[in-house]
């Protein structure tokens, strides 16, 4: 993925305001975001994951806790 002129990675449409450092991405939606720094923001088939950059490697464990509640058809 580009970098926009804050530095953020954008899949899809976003418009942001003090966004910086940050990782946007939507197929279907339009994300909105004001003053996030090194965050991940996604979309995906009205499944919506926000965290810091930081965290981005328990999004495993986020995707076995949604298996474990019946939450799979989010996957």
């Amino acid at each position: 993925m580009g970098k926009d002129d804050h530095n953020n990675s954008v899949v899809g449409k976003h418009l942001g305001i003090d966004t910086e450092n940050s990782t946007i991405y939507s197929l279907d939606s339009l994300i909105t975001t004001i003053g996030l720094s090194d965050m991940i923001v996604m979309e995906i088939g009205g499944t919506i994951i926000v965290c810091p950059k930081s965290r981005a490697q328990d999004v495993k464990a986020l995707v076995e806790m949604l298996k474990k509640n019946g939450y799979e058809k989010y996957l």
